[in-house]
């Protein structure tokens, strides 16, 4: 369950990365 979890913040924090770097 908490993997999960920090997988789903993750692909959250990736997708805030990716968006910081367009």
């Amino acid at each position: 369950m908490v993997l999960s979890n920090l997988i789903k913040g993750f692909s959250l924090l990736e997708v805030l990365m990716a968006l910081t770097i367009l």
